[in-house]
């Protein structure tokens, strides 16, 4: 029951804010089905959901990378906040 309660997926429902869910191709298996099963269930909810796999990189290093501004992930990331509506 705790991990039920723990994962995101529990709580995917249309009304969310959009996601963009990036994972590596250096990621685990796990953390790349997570991505993939996050994804699959906001959008099943009707929820937006846009995910981006970052080539060379893994889990970590994403991180990391976010301080480069002209890395995959932190451009990826300003061009998903510019290019969405705020519901406010």
């Amino acid at each position: 029951a705790w991990k039920r309660a723990a994962s995101p997926v529990t709580y995917a429902r249309p009304d969310l804010p959009p996601a963009l869910i990036l994972y590596a191709d250096g990621d685990e298996e796990t953390f790349q089905r997570q991505a993939r099963v996050l994804h699959e269930a906001l959008q099943a909810a009707g929820a937006e959901s846009r995910t981006l796999m970052i080539s060379g990189q893994d889990h970590y290093r994403i991180v990391v990378a976010l301080s480069r501004p002209n890395g995959v992930a932190s451009s990826a990331i300003e061009e998903f906040i510019r290019g969405t509506e705020c519901g406010a």
